[in-house]
Order: C-alpha cells, then sequence, then structure tokens
C-alpha cells in the first residue's frame, strides 16, 4: 500500500527544515450540554484550535529558525501545514521553545506552537 508522505510545515511558504518529529492537533473545544431531562442533551459549539509540535535538529551555524526570538518578541506567525493532501493556513504563536542536547545525539530545539485555522485547502499529490 501507499501511504500518505510526513507532515510538511512551511512558515512563510519557505519548508521548516531540520525536523525529526512533528505532530499537528485540532481541538473542537466544543463543551456538552447536559440537562435533567436528557442527560447529555447536545453540543455547544467552542473554539476551534490547533496545537503543532515539532523537533528540530540545530545545525553547527544556528538554529535554522530562531523561534524564541519570535517567542520573545510576541510575533503572530503564519505557519501552513500540508499533510494527505490537504493544506491547513494557520494563524498563531510560538508558545514555548525548549532546547538540549544528550551524549550520542544533536542538539535540537522542541517548539510548542498554538494557532487557529484561517483557511483550508487541496494539494495536489
Amino acid at each position: 500500500s501507499e501511504y500518505s508522505k510526513p507532515i510538511k510545515l512551511l512558515l512563510n511558504s519557505i519548508p521548516v527544515l531540520k525536523c525529526n518529529e512533528k505532530s499537528f492537533e485540532v481541538k473542537s473545544n466544543d463543551q456538552p450540554v447536559y440537562t435533567d431531562e436528557n442527560g447529555l442533551d447536545g453540543f455547544s459549539d467552542g473554539a476551534t484550535e490547533v496545537d503543532i509540535s515539532l523537533k528540530q535538529a540545530i545545525p553547527l551555524g544556528g538554529y535554522v529558525i530562531d523561534w524564541n526570538a519570535l517567542m520573545i518578541a510576541h510575533t503572530t506567525i503564519r505557519p501552513t501545514v500540508q499533510i494527505a493532501n490537504k493544506s491547513y493556513e494557520l494563524e498563531g504563536r510560538v508558545m514555548s521553545a525548549r532546547t538540549g542536547g544528550a551524549v550520542n545525539k544533536a542538539n535540537e530545539v522542541d517548539v510548542s506552537l498554538k494557532g487557529r485555522i484561517v483557511g483550508t485547502s487541496t494539494v495536489a499529490a
């Protein structure tokens, strides 16, 4: 069988490179509505949000993207996530960036982004 390719993350239309892990989680934040008569009676629409996390190796020359600078400056970014022939245009911020290293392992930065979906489209396979 053929399977979809790994998640592609773009920032300003440029691929975010040197990643060894990426995840993309969409949350509806819908809330259940309970009543005396019916118990679970329905749902109240919530504000949809997206969490993106990635681990990115740090080349000898320095960060590929200075996530710390984006976070410290409270910069709103517009990343795009592409997976399984779908593209999600997002707007959000860097929420955390943890840098570390270990024996027999490249230094890496572990980044967490939070945002909202501002558009979707289909990507050619």
